[in-house]
């Protein structure tokens, strides 16, 4: 069966200022030309897109609006409660990339904030993915699961999808008090949620990357992932996804770290 593929992920209530603080970390962001009003930003494994489509709502902030797939086994106008969009065909080549400054050409991985790990791994095994691991020991009560996704070809891999959410019947006490923001999740609440939270992108010289979005990022620090490096990027203003940037795998191509 063929692995689902990603093509796109759109940002709604997005803002002429959004567009240049994406550029100021060292994005290149390809502008719209009249009539159309979405702004893309090209990874060599996905796009993002920028609605800038005028409202009159101004309480309403950039946020995730919806997700394209390729592949996905189900004909649902959703998929784990975000918006489906058809825009792309199953069929579709992927775009030309250009290279963004920054030295950040790829997605690594995508994380989804959700109130019920069971409930959100059955929606995608419905929906054609297969899990490659679980892990419930890095952080006390909290699960993690991670799903592979299909790449635009044979040789560019695919996001991973990071699932992270509550332990049945753990609590996540000390957990919401001392660990990182994607873990802090409301265990006490009967509502289910799901939240595409933000993105673990790959960059092919990590200290390029700092050079290019400082003063906007964090110091270079270790990864939780054995010999990666780490950065967590800090727009000016709010872009509707949470920002994190990694050193790219030893066994990629193009690899360049440096100790700082």
């Amino acid at each position: 069966m063929r692995v689902p593929a990603i093509a796109r992920i759109t940002l709604g209530r997005c803002t002429p200022k959004q567009l240049v603080a994406w550029e100021a970390l060292g994005f290149r962001v390809e502008r719209p030309q009249p009539p159309a009003h979405t702004a893309l930003i090209r990874f060599d494994n996905l796009e993002i897109g920028l609605d800038l489509s005028p409202s009159e709502d101004t309480e309403v902030k950039s946020h995730v609006q919806s997700w394209s797939w390729r592949g996905i086994a189900s004909s649902s106008e959703t998929l784990c409660t975000i918006p489906l969009s058809r825009h792309f065909l199953d069929n579709e080549a992927p775009n030309s990339v250009e290279h963004h400054r920054n030295h950040v050409n790829h997605v690594d991985h995508i994380v989804l904030r959700t109130t019920d790990c069971h409930r959100l791994g059955q929606q995608l095994d419905t929906a054609g993915f297969d899990m490659a691991r679980l892990r419930d020991d890095i952080y006390p009560g909290i699960t993690q699961m991670f799903y592979k996704t299909g790449g635009p070809s044979d040789n560019i891999r695919g996001p991973f999808l990071e699932v992270v959410g509550p332990t049945p019947e753990v609590s996540t006490e000390n957990t919401n008090k001392e660990s990182a923001s994607f873990l802090k999740i409301p265990s006490e609440t009967s509502e289910y949620k799901v939240t595409l939270w933000g993105l673990g992108l790959e960059s092919s010289d990590i200290d390029q990357t700092f050079e290019e979005a400082s003063p906007l990022c964090s110091k270079v620090r270790s990864a939780f992932q054995k010999g990666k490096k780490i950065i967590t990027l800090k727009p000016d203003e709010e872009l509707g996804l949470a920002l994190a940037v990694l050193s790219r795998r030893k066994d990629r191509p193009g690899a360049t770290t440096t100790n700082r």
